[in-house]
């Protein structure tokens, strides 16, 4: 049983004097794990949508097999050219910024119960720090988007980010009716983890599968993402104005175990 006074890792690591991890944060890694990144069999599948709408059909052809491939080999694959506006991609990312800059009162209106995932908007350190053994080095914000629309009051702005179909120019109802995901749930989550003066002992998220179908992840400029691939820790460098697919453990039920869950 962990700890239940924790405090978040904005606030452990904004003092300058922290030198070293804490015993709480402290996560063996396994180096030799690390795949060799001029390694092509460790080449991650980078995806140009515009291809599949305006390219020739032998281009359109090769992109499909492209897909195919990362579908059944990875579970993941970036995803370029995608039609996104990079101002809204952006946007989503200073949001996210905003919110981990505010004080930690006005965080603390978030922070919703522990023992509720499905608290509507929920913001916190860790993973669950009344039971986790090893505690990470990353604090949270995690908002249900759909069916019902959520979004903190704080900062300015973030819900208007936060809103994809009006975000996109689309009716507000525009992705739940094409979908006809009336009864699934849509979740916007953000992580922030600050620089950590033994990165090399703590752990942001420890390896783990996506449990939904589909998520879709944007990342900044730092960067930070492994992916496991044939035994071996794939780093995955930021992109700008990508998108980052993952699989999860649904998709692979639902497609009988063809597609990797991640």
């Amino acid at each position: 049983m962990g700890p239940t006074n924790v405090q978040t890792i904005k606030a452990l690591s904004e003092p300058a004097a922290i030198s070293s991890v804490p015993s709480e944060y402290a996560f063996v890694t396994k180096p030799n794990d690390l795949a060799n990144p001029n390694d092509p069999d460790h080449s991650i599948p980078i995806i140009d949508l515009s291809l599949l709408t305006c390219g020739s059909p032998q281009q359109r052809s090769t992109i499909l097999y492209d897909l195919k491939r990362a579908f059944e080999d990875w579970g993941f694959f970036m995803v370029i050219n995608h039609g996104v506006e990079e101002r809204v991609m952006k946007g989503m990312l200073h949001m996210r910024e905003a919110f981990f800059d505010l004080r930690d009162d006005d965080e603390k209106e978030f922070q919703g119960t522990a023992d509720n995932v499905l608290d509507p908007i929920k913001c916190g350190t860790s993973s669950n720090v009344a039971i986790d053994n090893v505690l990470l080095w990353r604090d949270f914000i995690k908002v249900i988007s759909h069916p019902h629309f959520n979004s903190p009051h704080k900062p300015l702005g973030f819900s208007e980010a936060a809103a994809i179909s009006d975000t996109l120019g689309l009716e507000a109802d525009y992705i739940a009716k094409a979908t006809n995901w009336d009864e699934g749930l849509q979740l916007l989550a953000a992580n922030y983890y600050p620089a950590c003066p033994e990165p090399e002992r703590a752990i942001g998220i420890p390896p783990h599968t996506d449990h939904g179908l589909v998520s879709l992840l944007i990342q900044n400029q730092r960067g930070g993402l492994q992916v496991l691939h044939k035994g071996k820790w794939v780093n995955w460098d930021a992109v700008p104005n990508s998108y980052v697919v993952i699989l999860g453990d649904q998709m692979q039920v639902l497609t009988n175990d063809t597609h990797k869950s991640v």
